[in-house]
This record gives structure tokens, sequence and C-alpha cells, in this order.
């Protein structure tokens, strides 16, 4: 199970899922930073978010960056909540109202296309995560 989520859920759509329990609006690196406990910096948030793998990234990383952006591989409720999300094909209305749009999170959505080393999503991506993205990718030109 841990394996698969890694393959359906890259850093950077962990950090599109990011956002606070009461607040509708997404996490800062800085929040997320700040969750970690100190594990990671609001640079290396930065910088994992941005990332289309888990390749080469440290356990302990992954763990805290997942837990703090409320989206832990090993926790069920999260991830029921996560993968409920995502079979809503939701829209990110959140992250699409932040001020951060276009300079953060818009790159962020692009990085999660390309994770699946393909322009189209094809059959073999989870089907609530394909019909999402065949569904964004309009937004994401």
């Amino acid at each position: 199970m841990f394996y698969d989520r890694i393959s359906r859920f890259p850093p950077c759509l962990v950090r599109l899922l990011a956002r606070h329990e009461t607040e509708y609006r997404p996490l800062t690196n800085t929040e997320i930073a700040a969750r970690t406990n100190g594990v990671l910096g609001p640079w290396p948030v930065a910088v994992l978010s941005n990332t289309t793998s888990w390749d080469g990234i440290e356990l302990a990383k992954l763990r805290a960056f997942t837990r703090a952006c409320r989206c832990d591989f090993d926790n069920a409720k999260d991830m029921r909540r996560v993968e409920d999300y995502i079979r809503k094909s939701p829209t990110f209305r959140y992250v699409r109202l932040s001020p951060d749009y276009d300079q953060q999170f818009k790159p962020l959505f692009v990085s999660w296309r390309k994770s699946y080393g393909v322009i189209e999503p094809t059959a073999d991506i989870w089907p609530p995560l394909r019909r999402l993205l065949i569904r964004l990718n309009p937004l994401l030109k």
C-alpha cells in the first residue's frame, strides 16, 4: 500500500494537497516547515515541492513532508480524505484562489502532469488521477 501511494502521489501533488484543516487556503512553505519539527526548513520544502519523484529522498524527509502536508501515506484517515478528494474530481479552488497561484502553484500543477512522464495522461495512471489531469490540462497551458 505504501509503495502504491508513493507512485500515485509525487511530491508536487502532495504539496498541492497541503491545506489548512479549518481555513480554505493552502499551507505556505514556512507553515509546512514548522510542521516538520525541524526536519525540513522552508527552502528544502520548496525544493522538495517541485520534485516529480520520491527517488533519492530520505525516508525521514519523506515522512516529515507528507505528515506536514496532511497526506501521510501511513495514516489511513489522511489517505481516505485525500483519495476521496481526488475521486470527486476536485478543482483545487483553494489553490487557484491563492495570491501565489501563478508564481508558486501553477508550476506545481505542470510538474505534477509531467511527473507521469507523459504529455497526455495514459491508462497506467490511477483512474481518478488520470481523469483529473485530463480535466485540468487546458488550465495548465
